[in-house]
């Protein structure tokens, strides 16, 4: 086995087909999840082996642009072609070519012949020059701030865009590259194409850039190499200095770094409370319809906190000199897309950041100008400033990495980048494979959705291997099926699609011990870990030196008698005060007992309790009798055909209702909220179901038909489970439970089910999609049915507004505070 490479104190020891990252004391930091390499997850023929699941999600971030914008016969579509030069639909001096993206939206950027002659100004240098890059529609980039993409960063691929749009000679532009004037020319068309298809966007590039599955990042090669060692020099074979990008007059404004930098926390040398993890888990699994990598949300949450805490907002240089302010983002939101945020940077090969806050905020303005109901974020589900005060208190594992410091990265350096590290920026040290486990960011393969191609339906259908599933919180999963459908590698596809998307590995992951099966009685354990003198029950003498024990707690004994004199305990909020001992604000000391009255005594307490300060935290309101009864009729007289939530809501309440004990307000609250949405998910469904089917044909013949008469059942009384099950129908207790509630529940449910099966049967077994189609249609028939049969509306009503007086009631007692 080779030398394990040490970078400070820490290194990474390979073991089997696993790693570990381990401090100098052989502690373990973090570990691979599989394989070290990520391999595993396919066989040779490229089909799927082992466990692997299905799940859907929303396609967020998939809205940045119109993309009927780029109609390839459009009136911008037609600029972009080079072939409309010959046949009069375009000319020279509109004809544009994509270089990059907006730093403000990452709209596509492209470059426009120059407005004025520029034959006598130099075009041999590959420096944002001489062209106009301007976005489009209209907005005129300044050049040095424009986000280029990646292959255009090569040495001379800028500088072939200067010559052909000022010599209008095709020939001497592309002369020596790899690619023909012919090759150039169809190239415009399919970068066109890959705007409108929402494909990942294609560049004309003149040479084309090695990847870093060719040179790797972590070790910087000798540029005089050749891409093939061994073989001869030619356009197939060029030296590394040829097609490794070259970017600091891209990225440097007087030796200054001028866009966003991502700095990130060395995270697997890092401890947070374990509250953090709790309230971060309770944030996911209240976003069921998306995909949250749980090591990612700690990134996340940690770059939101630096970046609300830094005096300028972390604004990029050539932004404060435009004078264009960032845009607030807050928590919840930037939870939700900061996968996306990270992953975007790749799929459109960007060669620096865009700020964060700019792209999600206008992430989800876009995806809510789609649909404000679909992409709706539950904000309310987390404290910020809480979570502000968590991340704040995070503790170093090994010493000689303090807790704040930071490792600057590009997109180019993140793991799993097809993208290769350039041959300058030498400020820019290359990261070792010991210091990226440390700072453990997941493979960009494993984060958000495979691809950011447009749904019809604004849902992705995703295959993961159940290793990798387990690493993320989201909804509904199912085993994916044999036979494996076809297109799994395609990302451009309906679904289902590998997370991976065209790849076959998922990279290095390594772990961190906030993990979505987070066994909840360790977390004590752990927050012990972080602050080790706060263990209960260590001896006294741990804090006090032992000659002044006996005098410590005589005077402890004195202070609690004086409490209790005072007739303040179980009435104040007590705290510790200056001198070590339980007291509250204005307390009277003992050596002044003498100057208290007696018949003054009984207002101590009185007096105590103006202070706002010393009041004892407000009990939890109790839900008023009459309130209760009310709601209790309300569900034991729930329709026969009603939401099976509504009965189970019934029993958890009457459960809860034990004589003697009262109901605290919050808890019934939080039953009915639970309650509520939990009828509203798979209504839902159902109703987008019916709705984007007909026009899916992957989604109508798909998996998620299979799940369909579970939620039938549900809206209707007939208990099924919510974990999605295949064969749950096929069960014979299940039909017959189905069937004795009431018939026509049976007939619709076996309908459906019965026409998707035989519709999926003929479309991938008998190739006949067009029948298939039509078999799907007569279930969805089924579905329609049901709703029109269920009594839903008038019960989900009166407990939205059973919910609303509740929350009204609360407030009126002044502790509308609990309700954050």
């Amino acid at each position: 086995m080779a030398q394990p490479q040490e970078w400070r104190g820490v290194r990474t020891i390979i073991e089997g087909t696993g790693a570990k990252l381990k401090v100098d004391n052989d502690e373990v930091l973090a570990e691979t999840i599989g394989n070290v390499n990520g391999t595993g997850y396919f066989d040779a023929a490229q089909n799927p082996i082992g466990p692997w699941v299905v799940t859907e999600v929303l396609s967020r971030g998939t809205h940045l642009w119109n993309p009927q914008h780029f109609d390839p016969e459009g009136p911008f579509g037609t600029k972009m072609l080079a072939q409309n030069l010959v046949n009069g639909l375009n000319t020279a001096a509109s004809f544009c070519l994509l270089v990059g993206y907006s730093p403000y939206t990452l709209e596509p950027v492209f470059a426009w012949p120059p407005k004025a002659n520029a034959s006598n100004r130099s075009h041999d240098d590959d420096t944002l020059s001489v062209v106009q890059l301007r976005q489009s529609p209209g907005e005129v980039i300044i050049g040095s701030s424009t986000i280029l993409h990646y292959a255009l960063s090569i040495p001379g691929n800028f500088r072939t865009f200067k010559k052909l749009h000022v010599t209008k000679r095709w020939l001497t532009a592309f002369t020596g590259g790899d690619l023909s004037v012919d090759q150039a020319k169809a190239l415009t068309v399919g970068s066109c194409y890959s705007l409108y298809n929402g494909d990942a966007p294609v560049v004309v590039a003149r040479i084309n850039p090695a990847t870093s599955s060719e040179v790797p990042n972590h070790i910087r090669p000798n540029m005089d190499d050749l891409q093939h060692p061994g073989q001869g020099p030619g356009p197939e074979n060029r030296r590394l200095s040829e097609v490794l990008p070259r970017v600091e007059q891209y990225l440097l404004d007087k030796q200054q770094i001028k866009c966003f930098v991502y700095k990130a926390p060395y995270m697997s040398n890092l401890l947070y409370p374990p509250e953090l993890y709790e309230e971060l888990t309770k944030f996911a699994k209240a976003h069921p319809t998306d995909k949250f990598n749980a090591a990612a949300m700690l990134f996340a949450a940690q770059l939101w906190v630096d970046i609300t805490g830094h005096p300028t907002g972390m604004m990029e240089q050539f932004a404060s000199k435009a004078n264009r302010e960032i845009p607030p983002v807050s928590l919840p939101v930037f939870l939700v897309y900061f996968e996306h945020w990270l992953k975007i940077h790749e799929y459109l090969q960007c060669l620096q950041f865009i700020h964060p806050f700019r792209l999600i905020r206008e992430m989800f303005m876009k995806d809510l100008s789609v649909s404000s109901e679909l992409f709706w974020i539950k904000e309310s589900v987390i404290n910020p400033e809480h979570i502000r005060d968590l991340v704040l208190k995070a503790k170093s594992k090994h010493s000689e990495i303090p807790v704040g410091e930071r490792v600057s990265l590009f997109p180019f350096m993140l793991s799993g980048t097809t993208m290769a590290h350039p041959q300058d920026m030498q400020q820019l040290p290359r990261l070792s494979p010991t210091r990226q486990a440390m700072y453990g960011i997941p493979d960009l393969r494993v984060l958000g959705l495979p691809s950011f191609h447009r749904q019809e339906n604004n849902k992705r259908i995703i295959a993961m291997p159940k290793a990798i599933a387990q690493l993320s919180f989201h909804g509904i999963e199912t085993l994916l099926y044999q036979p494996i459908p076809d297109g799994l590698l395609g990302i451009a596809q309906q679904g289902p699609t590998s997370q991976f998307g065209s790849s076959t590995k998922s990279g290095t992951i390594w772990t961190h011990e906030f993990q979505v099966d987070l066994d909840p009685t360790t977390l004590e354990e752990r927050q012990w870990r972080m602050a080790p003198e706060l263990i209960p029950g260590l001896p006294a003498e741990t804090f006090i030196k032992p000659e002044m024990l006996a005098s410590w707690f005589r005077v402890s004994d004195r202070r609690l008698a004086w409490l209790n004199q005072l007739g303040v305990l179980g009435q104040v909020q007590l705290r510790t005060g200056p001198d070590g001992l339980p007291g509250y604000n204005g307390m009277p000391l003992e050596n002044e007992a003498h100057l208290i009255p007696p018949a003054a005594m009984a207002s101590v307490l009185q007096r105590a309790l103006q202070d706002p300060s010393n009041r004892s935290l407000m009990p939890e309101p109790v839900a008023p009798i009459d309130r209760l009864n009310s709601i209790m009729d309300l569900l034991r007289e729930r329709p026969k055909l009603s939401h099976v939530v509504w009965k189970e809501l019934f029993d958890q309440v009457e459960q809860m209702t034990v004589p003697g004990n009262e109901l605290s307000i919050l808890v019934l609250l939080g039953a009915m909220t639970d309650a509520k949405e939990s009828f509203a998910r798979d209504s839902g469904f159902l109703t987008d179901f019916i709705r984007t089917a007909p026009d899916d044909t992957a989604l109508l013949l798909g998996q998620v038909t299979s799940w369909c008469a579970q939620y039938m059942c549900r809206m209707v009384r007939v208990p099924a489970a919510t974990e999605a099950d295949a064969n749950w129908w096929s069960n014979e207790a299940n039909r017959e439970a189905a069937r004795n509630h009431d018939v026509r529940v049976y007939i619709h449910v076996d309908g459906a089910h019965r026409r998707f099966s035989e519709g999926l049967h003929v479309a991938q077994r008998e190739h006949n999609e067009a029948l298939g189609k039509q078999l799907a249609g007569v279930g969805l028939d089924e579905i329609k049915a049901l709703q029109g049969l269920h009594q839903n509306e008038a019960i989900f009503t009166a407990i939205e507004e059973q919910i609303e007086d509740l929350r009204c009631y609360i407030r009126s007692k002044g502790q509308g505070h609990r309700l954050t």
